[in-house]
């Protein structure tokens, strides 16, 4: 019996891409919250 590729398995492929985007966005979350704070901050000033 041939072992199976995770990468045929619809489960993992769906739990995968889940992943990476949620990954994506707490680092875009991580740089964009900073951000934000310092371009309101310089219009205060």
């Amino acid at each position: 019996m041939e072992p199976r590729s995770v990468l045929r398995d619809g489960m993992f492929l769906r739990f995968w891409s889940g992943s990476s985007i949620s990954t994506l966005g707490n680092q875009v979350t991580v740089i964009a919250l900073p951000w934000l704070v310092l371009q309101l901050e310089t219009k205060r000033i």
